[in-house]
């Protein structure tokens, strides 16, 4: 939602608290947190997510045309983060006065809704692929191909951005004195926005701000809904057909006690183009992981859509109106929500794409530490002479440091040391949250399987009457809901990956706490004057982490049947090699491990 008021000098003085809506402390209250707390760390977790699948999807290659549709939808969230980013600088420090330094914002709020609406219709373009794929799976190559998908990507961006032409064209900026030597940078509109004010407002607020988002809204919507439903048709034609492959399997005839012959049901033949396929497999998965693309995309647009049609019905729900700090709050809201749309689609990609797990893994850690390079760079070692022919080393910042002093400051205080951990640690208690519940819910699923499958093996009762055996109606189980190894292994594994991630949860809240803390109370810090319980919270910090480092090994021997037989198999080489050592010219001395343990059994 890209708002534009052109008499700014309307007076809020006759509306001052949305008419006991709310009040304007509790609107500034409520945007701090938005604009600060979410929607800045959200744009900075989005450049590194972004970076990360743009070379995860370039390690694959663009040849495919899901490929190009994730890249350009990923180039797209991207520019719209970074475009961001620069009007939140706020958060980070306060200027002087409110209108320095503000030169690129205005134009950085433009290109980052061109970006944002470019995202939005590369979503559509993929959400219309996935219905054609599972409405017309037989025509789906013929019609979706490389170049047919690189020629709608390209068409897309084409078309949105000459839409915003003109909209770039309806500021422009002015540097004007403000005393003490020293000039603003203010957004003034420009002689072509006065001269077509009529058309540009109706080609903002009209166009861009309605047709466009609501059409992409409703194409996303009904596609998805229609995928849905046919995916959810597939997987009951699938069961059926296993259910027929395993009956086929049972369909012999078969002699009962007492030379009764028991009689089957009629087998029912399968053919191979029946079968579901690796490939289809693979087709669904792909398209389930685009339907929940989409569905993210259309729960962080619902904000921006109300609003919209809410100005069109009230028109006092604006920022120079009656409603203008609840409008206010909806507009941050909404920015705060196409971030997290931006931002999200890699957990996405990496929850929902098995290609797509090492290539991350490997670029979080490159990106993690590509951060701490300009860190690394802050202090350098000096030999002072301290007298007695002695010297000492003394870590002092370098010139690289004292050059960006404030930015350095900034990105270690703020970045480092709040938005990453605190980002990290409440994605992994999220996560951990609802694999717990899950778990939960699987483990009362596989009690009342396995509560069932014992009714079924109890349910023939031998009441005879002559030849003939009356028997109970049995509880028919079958194969797919018969919890299998497989699923008791998954399980074992999900339970050690939960223990691995609590650890971590306990371990990080001390540093977590201290963090927080900081922000509200300057005077704790290492020279101020809660300098003691600080130094203790920082020592216990650092113990925590080291203990999260260095535990993780028990519980993979605790939790991990397959370690701990490793693990032991790896000490028993060990101790038959030291007992081959032993028995070697010149070690004679020492009994041998087979020796001893020949000796122990003897006595057993």
């Amino acid at each position: 939602m890209l708002t534009l008021t052109y008499n700014a000098t309307t007076s809020l003085d006759k509306f001052p608290d949305d008419g006991g809506i709310l009040s304007t402390r509790d609107k500034d209250w409520i945007t701090l947190v938005l604009e600060c707390g979410f929607r800045t760390s959200l744009a900075i977790m989005g450049v590194f997510t972004n970076v990360t699948t743009l070379v995860v999807l370039a390690v694959q290659g663009l040849k495919d045309s899901v490929n190009i549709s994730l890249f350009a939808l990923t180039l797209s969230d991207l520019a719209y983060v970074v475009t961001l980013l620069p009007g939140q600088q706020h958060c980070f420090y306060v200027a002087e006065d409110s209108c320095v330094n503000q030169e690129f914002i205005p134009h950085g709020v433009m290109f980052g809704a061109a970006f944002s609406k470019v995202s939005a219709g590369i979503t559509a373009l993929i959400s219309v692929e996935r219905c054609l794929c599972v409405m017309l799976p037989l025509n789906v190559r013929r019609l979706v191909t490389y170049r047919c998908t690189l020629f709608a990507v390209t068409s897309i961006c084409l078309a949105l951005f000459a839409l915003f032409v003109p909209i770039f064209m309806m500021l422009e900026i002015q540097h004007v004195d403000i005393g003490g030597n020293r000039t603003a940078a203010y957004a003034v509109p420009t002689a072509f926005f006065r001269e077509n004010f009529t058309l540009l407002t109706v080609l903002l607020n009209t166009v861009l701000n309605v047709v466009i988002p609501i059409s992409l809204l409703a194409i996303v919507a009904v596609c998805t809904v229609v995928t849905v439903i046919r995916l959810k048709m597939s997987a009951r034609w699938r069961q059926a057909v296993s259910s027929s492959s395993s009956n086929a399997l049972k369909s012999e005839p078969a002699t009962g006690c007492g030379g009764l012959h028991v009689q089957t049901q009629e087998p029912v033949h399968v053919t191979r183009e029946q079968k579901p396929t690796s490939s289809d497999d693979k087709t669904m998965r792909l398209t389930r992981m685009m339907v929940a693309i989409a569905c993210v995309y259309i729960v962080c647009i619902i904000p921006g859509t109300i609003s919209t049609l809410v100005r069109l019905f009230i028109p006092q729900f604006d920022f120079n109106a009656r409603y203008h700090n609840m409008f206010a709050v909806i507009y941050v809201l909404d920015f705060t929500m196409l971030t997290f749309n931006s931002s999200v689609n890699f957990f996405v990609y990496l929850a929902m794409s098995s290609r797509c797990t090492l290539f991350a893994i490997t670029s979080i850690c490159l990106a993690l530490l590509a951060l701490f390079v300009p860190v690394l760079m802050m202090l350098e070692i000096q030999h002072v002479d301290i007298g007695g022919n002695r010297t000492a080393a003394y870590a002092v910042p370098t010139a690289f440091f004292r050059e960006n002093f404030t930015l350095l400051s900034v990105f270690s205080d703020t970045v480092i040391s709040v938005v990453i951990p605190v980002s990290l640690l409440a994605i992994v208690a999220v996560c951990t949250a609802v694999t717990v519940i899950r778990l939960k819910t699987s483990s009362k699923w596989r009690q009342a399987v396995s509560s069932a499958s014992s009714d079924t093996a109890k349910s023939r009762t031998p009441s005879r009457s002559g030849s003939h055996v009356q028997t109970q109606e049995p509880v028919h189980v079958t194969r797919q809901q018969k919890p299998t190894s497989v699923d008791d292994k998954t399980v074992r594994l999900t339970r050690m990956m939960v223990a691995i991630a609590c650890i971590y949860i306990v371990c990080i809240i001390p540093g977590t706490i201290s963090t927080l803390v900081r922000l509200f109370i300057p005077e704790f810090s290492l020279n101020d004057r809660y300098h003691n319980m600080f130094a203790v919270v920082y020592a216990l910090d650092f113990t925590m982490l080291t203990f999260n480092s260095s535990v993780n090994f028990f519980v993979y021997l605790a939790m991990s049947s397959r370690f701990r037989q490793i693990f032991l198999s790896l000490v028993t080489r060990c101790c038959r090699s030291s007992g081959q050592m032993a028995r070697l010219p010149g070690n004679r001395t020492q009994p041998s491990l087979d020796s001893v343990n020949t000796e122990v059994s003897h006595a057993l």
